[in-house]
């Protein structure tokens, strides 16, 4: 499956600005963290079929995409989720 560019840009945006997983649930961060290029693509490439899922339905921007994957953070696969811990763990 091929995700669209807005999917792509979501789940980078979600990256690069407000998620942090901590356990089974994602919580927001109040600053922007840092990550590198790999460590988006990383999270793009294990997280984009939950947000295709869960928060397709979600505008982009503001932080409504990590608002989606937070609101919906136990239903994450396992994959995104431990993808974000070791990301974010840093």
């Amino acid at each position: 499956m091929i995700a669209s560019p807005t999917i792509k840009s979501a789940v980078l945006g979600v990256a690069g600005i407000v998620v942090v997983a901590t356990g089974p649930f994602v919580t927001a961060e109040a600053q922007e963290p840092k990550i590198t290029r790999a460590e988006g693509r990383a999270i793009f490439n294990a997280c984009r079929t939950d947000i295709e899922r869960y928060c397709s339905h979600v505008t982009r921007g503001e932080g409504r995409i990590a608002a989606c994957m937070r609101e919906n953070g136990e239903k994450l696969s396992a994959d995104c989720r431990n993808t974000l811990k070791e990301v974010f763990a840093k």
